[in-house]
């Protein structure tokens, strides 16, 4: 108030009548009046240039309050157990513990279950997973608190553990009764279909791996409030179950994030255990608590993508029509139901996919699992439905013998006919049969189909594949009333605009989007615009920021509020100009310097999304659960990944669209391909596994596909259709270097179910749209006609082949796969390689495990490996190498056939393999491989081989093509080490010797832990010998074997002949004591003593004086390892000594048969 009067007073008064309201200017006239157009054109991300530059703020850059306190979760050793007692006093006297917390301090509910309350945040007197929070320590750092809490006493008492969802359905333990969906009589029509198959799936979990861990930061406020920054997808959940836990009103607790660094649906809702446990310690110790778990640990405690297993039986005429179908799911929940039901409801609403389905049956079974709680994850239930329909339709195609894509094609939802879904609900505006023919003519399907045969029926080992899938696809909650929003927007005196919003921001521009639509609504610049973090106290009673309805429902609520704002400010220009006509041409720029004006600026109107404005329309009506208004499809061709997927929400950004639609498709590629997780049945103390891929090692979608190599023919097209009551227009990505797009697409549903490996755009169940895909395939030809894991890649045409990169001593993931034209993709999981071991291939053939037994007989040229090396290859697993690339992955195709057939194939064979471009290696030189299938015959000379190595002698062993191994024994194991002979028959001698290394090492510090992971892939058996028995790991190599003693000079002697003495303890005075011990012994192959030249001459005027002989030091090596290596790094020194052992062993070895060689002649 800087004047004496203000202008409205002097104004007439509108309400009563002087002058009429006129029309409010429209968006079209602010921007042809001279305003810059905003939707459509590219911008950058509200936060590049902080993230660039590093400054951008996640909830652990938060500047720390004085006395913030750190808290770490002390968790759960069992997967199901009672807690006899909880042992805590060592923890609370730890260093820097200020408390422990555990059940017993909660002031409310112990529970943060989203939609039951079954969910503990602390167990009490029960564990049911390993990894299930027990009790929190508050400590001064956040190091204090993790290692405080790992000195917990816990007596468990074992309980029975169900880990897999097949023995929680055996057991009918679900965390939810079952559901069902039936329509017409399928199991009459199985009984009379034409051809009917049956079969089971499982489909695999997968982790989240959002770039940023669980965080929540708690600060307590004055009259009993509570300040929660935390990293999660919905804040209103989170203030619902910190307001539950301590018993307070919702009011008292603000939740608060500005960004998060991914989230993929692991915090949607399990962020509401440590916002729960940070709030808890800062109340009952009045100070700041933040909580950031390690990763490891946060990968133990929160839940994955719900893993399926499908048991279907399904009917069909013969030219694949489907007659009736029917399935059971069931998933694995988790001990507790957290989000399993609306994922389970939405595995059944999809599992028609685009096909119509006359008699339909599905059975869903939420298993309870003492294991993590599985939780939401990209698609929600959607990608597993769809995963079960495309690999039964693939089966069917093989079954009556045509092309995949004429099956589907004969299944498609119709138009005015056969198109009503299983859930009762009318699929409207199906443009899938459009959508096809056109990729199929653009994508050169046919064509591409038969250079892909011609090229398979060329090439013996590397395989191409094609194929066409196309995909519909639920948007919006399954709750109606979470499918709305609401936004806060004020003008300011000076023009500028602050908006609020209920979604929240972890890299997918939501921010941005609702930026551009407050500027385009309101004509002004996007600068002039900011949006600030998520925040409850502002928009209340919010919905998740999830199931690809972001940035519909916030940018309608912030376009609402923002069209009010304007309205008002044209209805007071209009009676400032007395121009009740409407607003003058040209006013868009004085309208917007209006908005200066006191009535203007000091209306900040909030508007909740309703009744159509903010809110997904139709979902009330009977029959329509879900909506979707995605449209879109792209063809390309890729031979290699090029991209990394991002986040939730559709860009506004059209540039953004087509590189979303890529990464969908890579992530895709890797999510179905081969994501196995293990439940834990029990937690090592000393290493701990998350499942069984902690976070070093966990690989993330798409890491391990990689379809040849270099971009080509890229082409995307991405086609809208629009409705009366669509916003969206037509867009078309032709070339991805000359994008011009025109306006924005307003959701990012056509990526989805992409990250799962479906295929953009996917039709919503009532929607308008549908999308098809053209896909590459690749299978494992070793696996038989039916492939063990689908792959449903995502909308795109991929032709390629895999080269192998030869390794050695590793098996090349791209190399050891192939394609074919029939079937989906097949990624086998890589595995650590095994050393080969006599003992284990007993072990196999006790067993009665099938298993070929692989040597190299002859070599003649450059090779990877000599002759005499062996590796054991069965079903599903390896031992060995015989020099990896092409030539182990050629090895390995011809034992697996051989398992594969015992009957028709022979049990030993030689076969003459070139390295040459057969196999697209430049070594040049041939191979002759011996196989050998082994049985319980061979368990004969099997033995012998254990008696001989037991004896240090070798077995020489003669092999014909047919009948009885026979074998020898020989005490020279020098003068047969490696002596493969093969004779003109195709017999073979070898000879086996035992390993030739006996290392004794002494000491379990750094250098000693370093050593053994390399010695254990080793031919060597090792004794390691520590006072300290705790120093040793759990799960130690095979050839391994820990001794604590404390008498360890007595080691010494009862060491065998030819022993290699490692001497590198804790105590320079054991140190000495062994090394005289070592001495005065005259037959051991090797002494290394670590430490410095120094150390040596004190010890060697030591051990003169108590009477070792001075002529025996020259047998002490010390300093130990390789010269030249100046690194002291404890892998640095063990690599140096293990090449050191290597050396001082091939070097006795030639001696000796140098030795043999002239004792013969």
């Amino acid at each position: 108030m800087n004047k004496q009067t203000e202008a409205f007073l002097l104004e007439p008064d509108v309400g009563a009548g002087a002058v009429a309201p006129a029309a409010v200017p429209d968006r079209a006239e602010h921007i042809a009046a001279g305003a810059a157009p905003v939707i459509g054109v590219s911008r950058p991300h509200e936060s590049a240039h902080l993230h660039v530059a590093g400054t951008a703020t996640y909830t652990d850059d938060i500047p720390e309050l004085a006395g913030t306190l750190h808290a770490a979760l002390g968790m759960s050793a069992r997967p199901h157990a009672r807690i006899r007692s909880l042992g805590l006093d060592k923890v609370r006297a730890a260093p820097g513990v200020v408390a422990v917390l555990t059940a017993h301090d909660i002031p409310g509910v112990n529970d943060c279950g989203p939609i039951l309350h079954d969910d503990p945040i602390l167990a009490r007197d029960t564990v049911q997973f390993v990894g299930q929070p027990m009790f929190l320590v508050i400590a001064a750092s956040h190091d204090d608190a993790r290692r405080a809490a790992r000195l917990a006493t816990v007596d468990y008492e074992d309980l029975p553990a169900v880990l897999t969802p097949e023995a929680a359905h055996a057991a009918a333990s679900y965390v939810l009764p079952p559901m069902h969906l039936q329509r017409g009589e399928p199991d009459a029509r199985l009984a009379t279909a034409a051809h009917r198959d049956s079969g089971r799936i499982r489909l695999g979990g997968q982790e989240q791996f959002y770039l940023e861990g669980q965080i929540a930061y708690a600060v307590p406020k004055e009259n009993d409030g509570m300040h929660v920054w935390c990293s999660t997808q919905h804040p209103t959940e989170m203030q619902h179950a910190v307001a539950h836990m301590l018993g307070w009103q919702a009011h008292q607790v603000l939740v608060e994030c500005r960004r998060m660094g991914g989230g993929f649906g692991g915090k949607e809702s399990q962020s509401a255990l440590f916002a729960c446990c940070a709030a808890l310690a800062a109340w009952k110790l009045m100070c700041p608590v933040k909580l950031r778990p390690d990763r490891d640990d946060d990968m133990m405690i929160t839940g994955k993508r719900h893993d399926f297993v499908f048991d279907y039986a399904v009917g069909h005429d013969d030219d694949g029509r489907i007659d009736a179908v029917s399935v059971e799911m069931v998933s694995r929940a988790g001990f507790s139901a957290d989000l399993s039901g609306p994922v389970m409801t939405r595995a059944i609403c999809h599992f028609d996919n685009a096909y119509w389905l006359p008699h339909v049956r599905i059975d869903g079974y939420c298993a309870r699992t003492n294991t993590q709680s599985n939780t939401a994850f990209r698609g929600f239930g959607g990608p597993q439905g769809a995963f079960a329909m495309e690999y039964i339709l693939d089966n069917i195609a093989r079954t009556v013998g045509r092309d995949p894509l004429d099956v589907r094609l004969a299944n498609l939802y119709g138009k005015t006919q056969r198109n009503v879904t299983p859930y009762g609900q009318t699929v409207e505006d199906n443009v899938l049969p459009e959508l096809l023919d056109e990729l199929v003519g653009s994508s050169e399907y046919h064509a591409r189909r038969e250079a892909t045969r011609a090229f398979n029926a060329a090439s013996p080992v590397l395989k191409k594949g094609i194929a066409l899938t196309p995909v519909k696809f639920g948007i919006s909650f399954n709750v109606a009333h979470f499918n709305q929003a609401g936004a806060l927007v004020h003008v300011y005196n000076d023009g500028s605009v602050l908006v609020n919003h209920g979604g929240t921001e972890m890299g997918q521009g939501l921010n941005t989007k609702v930026a551009m639509v407050v500027a385009h609504e309101l004509g002004i610049r996007l600068e002039r615009v900011r949006v600030t973090a998520t925040d409850t106290s502002k928009i209340a009673n919010t919905s998740a920021t999830a199931a690809s309805t972001g940035s519909d429902l916030n940018g309608k609520a912030a376009q609402d509020a923002a069209r009010q704002i304007r309205e008002v400010a044209g209805r007071r220009l209009v009676v400032q100009w007395r121009a009740g006509a409407g607003v003058p041409a040209g006013a868009a720029g004085r309208l917007r310097r209006a908005r200066g004006r006191r009535e203007c600026r000091e209306r900040a109107l909030r508007r909740r999304s309703g009744g159509g404005r903010g809110a997904s329309p139709g979902l009330c009506r009977a029959g329509a659960p879900r909506l979707c208004r995605a449209r879109a499809a792209m063809v390309r061709r890729f031979l290699r990944d090029s991209q990394a997927a991002l986040g939730p929400e559709q860009a506004a950004r059209p540039p953004v669209l087509l590189l979303r639609l890529r990464c969908g498709v890579l992530r895709g590629a890797g999510g179905y391909a081969d994501r196995r997780m293990a439940a834990a049945a029990r937690r090592r103390a000393a290493r701990r596994r998350p499942f069984a891929e902690p976070g070093h090692r966990y690989r993330a979608g798409g890491r391990r596909f990689h379809p040849g190599h270099g971009m080509a023919d890229h082409r995307g097209t991405v086609v809208e259709r629009r409705r009366q009551a669509d916003d969206a227009c037509a867009v078309d990505l032709q070339d991805s270097h000359r994008q011009r797009l025109p306006r924005g697409v307003q959701r990012q549903a056509v990526r989805e179910p992409q990250r799962r490996g479906q295929h953009p755009p996917l039709q919503g169940r009532g929607g308008t749209a549908a999308a098809a895909a053209v896909l590459g395939v690749l299978r494992d030809p070793r696996r038989g006609r039916k492939p063990c894991r689908l792959s449903l890649q995502s909308a795109a045409v991929r032709t390629g082949h895999l080269r192998g990169h030869t390794r050695r001593g590793r098996r090349n993931a791209a190399g050891r796969r192939a394609m074919t034209a029939d079937a989906p993709m097949i990624a086998m999981q890589d595995a650590p390689l095994k050393p080969f071991r006599f003992a284990d291939v007993a072990a196999h053939v006790r067993a009665g495990t099938p298993a070929v037994l692989v040597t190299i007989v002859e070599v003649k040229g450059s090779a990877p490996r000599e002759p005499g090396v062996r590796m054991l290859v069965t079903s599903d697993g390896l031992a060995g190498t015989i020099g990896g690339g092409h030539l182990e992955w050629r090895g390995m195709e011809i034992a697996r056939a051989m398992l594969a057939a015992p009957g028709r194939e022979p049990a030993r064979r030689i076969v003459r393999i070139p390295l040459g471009p057969a196999l697209g290696q430049c070594c040049g030189g041939v191979v002759k491989l011996a196989f050998e299938s082994l049985g319980p015959p061979d368990l004969e000379w099997l033995d012998a081989v254990e008696r001989a190595f037991a004896s240090r002698a070798a077995l020489v062993r003669t092999v014909p093509p047919q009948g009885p191994v026979s074998y020898r024994m020989e005490p020279d194991t020098a003068a047969n080490a490696a002596a493969v002979t093969l004779h003109e028959d195709d017999t073979w001698t070898d000879g086996l010797v035992p390993d030739e290394m006996h290392v004794v090492l002494f000491g379990a510090g750094h250098v000693g832990q370093a050593l053994i992971p390399v010695l254990g892939t080793l031919p060597c058996t090792v004794h390691w010998v520590d006072g300290r028995d705790t120093l040793f790991p759990s799960g130690l190599p095979a050839n391994v074997v820990a001794e604590a003693t404390d008498t360890a000079e007595a080691v010494v002697d009862q060491a065998p002949p030819g022993s290699y003495f490692l001497v590198m303890t804790h105590s320079h005075a054991l140190d000495q004591a062994l090394c005289e011990r070592i001495l005065r012994r005259t037959d051991f192959a090797y002494f290394g003593l670590i430490g410095s030249k120094t150390k040596r001459a004190r010890f060697e005027h030591r051990m003169a004086e108590h009477g070792i002989d001075p002529a025996r030091f020259a047998s002490m090596t010390c300093p130990i390892g390789v010269s030249g290596i100046t690194d002291k790094a404890p892998a640095m020194i063990a690599i140096a000594i293990v090449a050191q052992l290597l050396q001082v062993r091939d070097q006795r070895l030639a001696a000796r048969r140098q030795g043999a060689g002239a004792a013969v002649a």
